[in-house]
């Protein structure tokens, strides 16, 4: 900023010391000159900040400084230094100051960037608008001269650009958007700096084009000091964010050391309880601890297995095969049965399913978590059959059941009762371990004959896979 001052106050003394040397309109020319190369600069930045910062403002702010440097700074040069200037270059040039000040009425009234085809049909308007009137003004160039520069209109749209600069810098200014607020000073400036040339244009003022060309250049360096501002804010806020991005990304690695470090030690204890109640089920004399030593020892290795694959996150570690549901039922009803809840298991003999026992135990207990939390005290029924080629397994309550109409939406992520003090992931990871071994899980709707809320899975029969696999055999033998 204080550079760009020190360089124009060294022009503008340069100009009136060479006034008497230097041909006037080469002086004016000059500092028109350096006016549209620093709005152009100014819109550029703006457009930048705009982008960076989000703010809707500085882009309406740079259009209104890139139609003035490409189009109503060099309408203006031609206007003050040719002595008979053509009718349709004035029309431009009054189109520009009207597109200045509405502009500015828009960034006051709806802050809100045009993008996407309302752009590029807002540019494709102006340049058919502007085409239309320059072409008038070929056909009929006495007209759009009387329209154009008819003093009054043209000192009524200098008026609303100074108003609109003036009410949105009293808006910013109450925000302290300092930056901008030096920008729409400065546009402020060079709107009134407009006016006053219309204003004066009749009268004895001498040398008016100079002090125009004088103010207007002032106050374009005044803008483009106030863009520099704002851009430099915006990169040091980037800056800021950066760097609380990368303290989140450090947090989130300690975070995941200490979960490593977490899983490593409960994984250690799990061995020591597993080898325990190996011991504990190897010594009991009577057959329903050996049962639930067994089976406590089959439940602490699947949680040291899930331990392990959270680890590594990934859930590909478990064996897939034919495996039988009786002892898996039987060691997890065991355990809730130790707990003191009420579950009765009535399953096909000999049925057996096409998997993993370490998926369906995990299953299994998301649903007698869910029974425990949702239906306190109630009876438990657990069943099992072999039904039109699938194993089909129940597992219902008595309690309130599911509200109607919300049986397939619990399965989403993140879905729970409001009085629940669950994470609403249980039926969620349920679907999707049953669908990796081709199965499914839904909640039936309850009734008056048949209350609570009842799951049915869906698995896999050994038998119809085993089939099904010979008569691929059988195709693929018979093709070839």
């Amino acid at each position: 900023m204080a550079v760009g001052t020190l360089a124009l106050g060294v022009l503008v003394a340069g100009c009136f010391y060479a006034r008497d040397a230097v041909a006037l309109k080469v002086v004016m020319l000059v500092m028109a000159i350096f006016t549209a190369a620093a709005a152009a600069m100014a819109a550029i930045l703006a457009g930048i900040c705009a982008r960076l910062t989000g703010d809707a403002r500085s882009g309406w702010l740079s259009g209104v400084l890139g139609i003035y440097s490409l189009v109503a700074v060099p309408a203006a040069t031609i206007n003050i230094l040719a002595v008979a200037w053509p009718g349709w270059v004035r029309a431009i040039q009054f189109l520009a100051h009207c597109a200045v000040a509405a502009l500015l009425i828009v960034a006051t009234v709806a802050p809100q960037t045009v993008e996407g085809w309302r752009g590029a049909g807002l540019l494709v308007g102006t340049t058919a608008v502007t085409a239309a009137t320059a072409f008038i003004g070929l056909a009929v160039p006495n007209v759009l001269v009387t329209v154009t520069g008819w003093p009054p209109l043209r000192l009524a749209v200098g008026v609303v650009w100074v108003g609109a600069a003036i009410m949105l810098s009293a808006l910013l200014a109450r925000r302290h958007a300092w930056a901008l607020w030096y920008v729409l000073g400065g546009i402020a400036i060079i709107g009134a700096a407009h006016s006053a040339l219309v204003a004066l244009a009749s009268s004895a003022v001498t040398d008016l084009g100079l002090a125009f060309s004088t103010v207007r250049l002032a106050a374009t360096v005044l803008v483009l000091g106030g863009v520099a501002r704002l851009a430099h804010d915006a990169l040091a806020r980037r800056d800021v964010d950066f760097e609380q991005q990368e303290e989140e990304l450090r947090l989130a690695q300690i975070r995941l050391d200490r979960t490593a470090e977490r899983d490593h030690e409960l994984r250690t204890g799990l061995a020591g309880l597993i080898g325990a109640t190996r011991i504990m089920g190897a010594e009991a004399p009577d057959t329903e601890t050996t049962t639930l030593g067994s089976a406590l020892a089959s439940e602490l290795s699947r949680l040291d297995d899930l331990l392990q694959t959270s680890t590594n996150f990934c859930r590909n570690g478990s064996t897939t095969s034919s495996y039988a549901l009786a002892p898996v039922f039987a060691g997890l009803v065991a355990l809730r049965r130790s707990s003191g809840m009420d579950v009765r298991l009535d399953i096909e003999p000999g049925l057996r399913t096409q998997g993993s026992s370490e998926m369906l135990a995990e299953v299994i207990t998301n649903l007698l978590d869910n029974a425990a939390q949702h239906a306190p005290g109630s009876p438990l029924r657990i069943s099992a059959l072999q039904e039109s080629g699938h194993v089909v397994v129940r597992v219902r309550d008595f309690g309130p059941g599911v509200p109607a109409g919300q049986e397939a939406a619990v399965f989403d992520r993140g879905v729970r009762d409001r009085w629940s003090r669950g994470s609403g992931l249980g039926l969620h990871i349920c679907r999707d371990l049953l669908a990796a071994d081709g199965g499914t899980i839904s909640i039936r709707r309850s009734t008056p004959d048949c209350p609570g809320c009842t799951v049915v899975i869906r698995l896999p029969s050994p038998v119809t896979s085993g089939v099904t696999d010979r008569l691929l055999s059988r195709l693929s033998s018979a093709a070839s």
